[in-house]
């Protein structure tokens, strides 16, 4: 290894010089990695691996938007892997229709949703706002498939009775128990891998 010595401006330079390199390369073996992953995961060429996850970016991008122009019917999307590779995307009404006016590739399927995705998150966020006040702690997730909300907790007794009212109130809300939650760290890395769950 050879070490590198120069006046302190002229490191910098040389650092800011090579970083895009440095990044660049790094970025594209991450790349070729998870591309190598997913290729085995789901048992396809890495051809159609890449192009497959190139196609789930879009999807990511067409989520965000769905999500800006059509708060009110858009009930969130999720990567079908089997039979074959597609997108479904839900709607509360005229699913076919809605979608239609954003794609036509055949790759996007609609769907109909019993509710917004919206409203889900507008009932996790107020769920998570009466658990937080009763120092309740809890994971949520909205699992995009069913239009539902699952929350995670220690005590299905106490969190239930905390959130009695709001149970009563809707039917697409499961609280189930479990025995501790994943800690998060700082670092993160990998590949978003697509579930049940909205996860864009």
């Amino acid at each position: 290894m050879k070490l590198l010595h120069a006046p302190l401006p002229h490191f910098y330079a040389i650092a800011l010089a090579l970083a895009p390199i440095f990044v660049d390369e790094a970025l594209a073996q991450n790349k070729d990695a998870a591309t190598q992953h997913y290729a085995e995961y789901q048992r396809i060429s890495t051809s159609e691996a890449s192009k497959r996850m190139q196609m789930e970016r879009d999807a990511g991008k067409l989520n965000g938007r769905l999500q800006r122009e059509q708060p009110d019917t858009f009930a969130g999307l999720y990567i079908r892997h089997d039979p074959e590779f597609r997108v479904v995307v839900r709607f509360t009404e005229n699913a076919v229709k809605q979608l239609a006016a954003y794609t036509v590739d055949p790759v996007y399927v609609a769907e109909t949703a019993p509710r917004s995705l919206e409203l889900l998150r507008a009932a996790q966020d107020e769920i998570g706002v009466q658990l937080t006040k009763a120092k309740i702690e809890y994971a949520s997730e909205v699992d995009v498939k069913t239009s539902s909300l699952i929350v995670y907790v220690r005590d299905l007794n106490v969190a239930g009775e905390v959130l009695s009212k709001s149970l009563a109130a809707v039917d697409f809300v499961t609280i189930k128990e479990t025995p501790g939650f994943i800690q998060t760290t700082t670092v993160s890395g990998g590949r978003l891998l697509e579930g049940d769950s909205q996860s864009f």
